[in-house]
């Protein structure tokens, strides 16, 4: 596998629903190349801009155990798109729950990248979100 390094990441904390265009205009403001540890509460998103050459990419989202706690493979939506300030399309990823130590990580695949990939919190409660990475097969 090749790692596959993100140009900008996003935190948007209301997103509902993310797969419709905003009403009114938003401001996104790209963060610091490295993302931190952060808590996404229900209804908000972490939306990554990725170079794409039509490849799958492999996700691996990892988190806090005890934010994981009882969460299944339904805990993350992924939206794929060509513009953050534009409508997305929910693609379907099959997540599997992997547990190390105090972390937990989820592993899925994505067919279809396109250059923005948003990772949307459905439901309550947060989960805390320590490392976004990419890569393909």
């Amino acid at each position: 596998m090749t790692d596959v390094a993100y140009k900008s990441w996003y935190f948007i904390p209301v997103d509902l629903p993310p797969a419709d265009a905003a009403e009114e205009e938003r401001v996104f403001t790209a963060q610091p190349p490295m993302m931190g540890m952060m808590a996404v509460d229900a209804g908000g998103s972490l939306a990554f801009q990725v170079p794409t050459d039509g490849r799958s990419l492999q996700l691996t989202v990892t988190t806090t155990g005890l934010s994981a706690e009882g969460r299944g493979a339904d805990a993350i939506e992924v939206y794929v798109g060509d513009r953050i300030e534009e409508s997305m399309t929910q693609e379907a990823v099959s997540w599997e729950r992997g547990q190390d130590g105090m972390n937990a990580s989820f592993h899925g695949t994505l067919s279809r990248p396109k250059q923005i990939i948003k990772l949307h919190i459905p439901t309550s409660p947060a989960l805390v979100i320590s490392s976004v990475e990419f890569s393909t097969p």
